[in-house]
């Protein structure tokens, strides 16, 4: 989740991070079973710059492993201006009916305890729903739902609506090349590469006996969160982001969050490694480090835009440049990331420009 707070006038949205067991879909079907068949993959990343027109762009090339990683597919830029939906070419693709995505990534609804016959579970932490990426009011996996289906109105708003990502190993050579892929044993990585490939997002410390613990999900607020009375901090939509609260005031508020929450699940503020895990899979995807640029500006001079304004407008869109208005947002997997409010990032320290 993410959230805000307003401080000496400026505003900080902090993300929210849950780290999900895998026990929390049980799939006892075989259609249910195929939402779960994530592919193995293995991507090269190299970071240069160019002349792009009359601009000087940072430019990222992901080779993708079909074959041989250095043979690999390099695939095409999938932003599209014209059509932002179902455009993206091979690795980049959502699912509609599996509800992956890159990197096996999907959205999910998160109970927060509440009554609903048709979630998959309503024990606090687990996972209700797996949503449609294309539009995440409607759900690809239920109780009783094993295809795209609209919810009915006011569901979503019981939930933490989060973006879930299956364990993701990196590791950065002094050649300047980023290796990425969901285990440390791919053999498309080169040997010496696997050994010092490390889940750095996906890692917590447990207790003393247990200081690295490697979880298989990690998810994050697709919104900037919310302070609900009753459930704690939110990552909810078709609500206010919070804008009044300090960095201390947040990690406070986390104890209505992981109150009564099932299984080894716990509500975080998101750290430095977290976010850097995020930016390394939206660069990735959008092959620049220039977010405005390929996906839209988003908001402008309007800090505490409505949450899901884009949630129908799939994982890569935005409102295009509204300035001063609540109807503005920029998703890149996740809203306003960009634009709107200044993040707050935990456990991160900075200085003498080394962090």
């Amino acid at each position: 989740m993410r959230s805000a707070a307003a401080i000496l006038f400026t505003s900080f949205a902090v993300m929210l991070m849950l780290a999900v067991p895998f026990s929390t879909v049980s799939a006892d079907t075989t259609e249910g079973e195929e939402h779960w068949e994530q592919a193995h993959y293995a991507y090269r990343v190299t970071y240069n710059t160019a002349t792009v027109g009359t601009e000087y762009q940072s430019q990222i090339t992901g080779v993708y492993k079909d074959g041989n990683i250095a043979a690999g597919t390099v695939k095409e830029t999938p932003i599209s201006h014209d059509d932002k939906w179902n455009y993206n070419p091979g690795s980049w693709t959502w699912s509609s009916v599996t509800g992956l995505g890159p990197f096996n990534m999907f959205y999910a609804a998160i109970s927060t305890g509440q009554e609903d016959d048709e979630a998959i579970t309503t024990a606090k932490g687990r996972v209700a729903y797996i949503l449609d990426p294309a539009d995440l009011s409607k759900a690809v996996l239920g109780k009783n739902i094993r295809e795209s289906t609209k919810l009915p109105d006011g569901t979503l708003g019981k939930y933490n609506i989060m973006l879930v990502i299956p364990t993701v190993y990196w590791y950065s050579d002094s050649a300047g090349n980023l290796y990425i892929s969901d285990t440390k044993d791919n053999p498309n990585i080169p040997a010496g590469v696997r050994d010092q490939m490390k889940a750095y997002g996906h890692t917590a410390w447990v207790s003393p006996s247990e200081p690295e613990r490697v979880y298989p999900y990690l998810a994050i607020g697709v919104y900037e969160a919310y302070k609900d009375n009753t459930y704690g901090i939110m990552s909810k939509t078709g609500v206010k982001p919070d804008v009044t609260w300090r960095l201390s005031d947040y990690r406070l508020g986390l104890s209505g969050s992981n109150s009564g929450i099932q299984g080894t699940s716990t509500y975080q503020l998101m750290n430095y490694y977290e976010w850097t895990l995020y930016k390394i899979l939206a660069q990735t995807v959008m092959q620049s480090k220039d977010v405005q640029k390929t996906v839209g500006d988003g908001p402008v001079g309007y800090a505490r835009n409505t949450t899901g304004n884009g949630d129908a407008s799939g994982p890569y869109s935005s409102s295009g440049t509204i300035i001063g208005t609540d109807a503005a947002f920029g998703k890149l997997f996740l809203e306003n990331t960009w634009g709107s409010l200044h993040e707050w990032i935990d456990n991160a320290w900075s200085g003498n420009k080394k962090h």
